[in-house]
């Protein structure tokens, strides 16, 4: 079963594209989107216990990160069971499962322009470029607020100017006027005290 996470604009989850139950709660949909967003690493539970919970003693930020875990894991366990690998000290993703993460795809196929672009190639894949800035929904998890979130989403943010940026030099240089026109357009609504935006429209 494919398990989809939306991160851009919001959160949303959905396996099979149907939404998951149970993980309207703030904190649950925060603490998958943090361990997707870092699959590759198994974060202990004493640091995720002191990211989202740091004020307060460490005892209790310890209590809601079970109680959080807890939370998430039963909503998961009709569709995803296996999802989430816990143990006494850390907190992690199974790497094998089927899992879409709309800001790692986004994330990955940007790299993967940026490689063409150095290959002198990229003017062949406009239109990748194009689905690929589309991903960009809205700042990542916008809708929620912790420490950790900023930095990313402020990464994530700039990686989007910079490839929508590219993408209208791409457009224009393919005589694409209309989508360098929607593009631009684009980058003044999100930029607007940008000089350079404006100039491009």
């Amino acid at each position: 079963m494919t398990i989809e996470l939306q991160l851009f604009g919001g959160f949303t989850a959905r396996a099979d594209g149907r939404p998951i139950p149970g993980l309207s709660a703030s904190a649950p949909a925060r603490l998958l989107a943090y361990l997707a967003l870092h699959r590759d690493a198994r974060p202990r539970r004493v640091f995720l216990a002191g990211a989202f919970w740091p004020d307060g003693s460490d005892l209790r930020a310890r209590r809601r990160l079970s109680h959080t875990l807890w939370v998430l894991q039963s909503a998961l366990a009709p569709v995803a069971p296996s999802l989430i690998q816990a143990d006494r000290d850390t907190i992690g993703l199974d790497p094998d499962a089927d899992l879409s993460v709309d800001a790692e795809i986004f994330e990955r196929q940007l790299d993967a322009f940026e490689q063409r672009r150095r290959e002198g190639t990229a003017q062949l894949h406009t239109e990748s470029l194009a689905y690929t800035i589309d991903l960009y929904r809205g700042d990542l998890l916008s809708d929620h607020y912790d420490e950790w979130i900023e930095p990313e989403r402020l990464r994530l943010r700039e990686k989007y100017l910079l490839g929508l940026e590219n993408l209208v030099q791409l457009q224009k240089s393919n005589r694409d006027y209309r989508g360098a026109l929607v593009s631009a357009r684009r980058m003044v609504a999100e930029t607007p005290l940008s000089e350079r935006a404006h100039i491009e429209l």
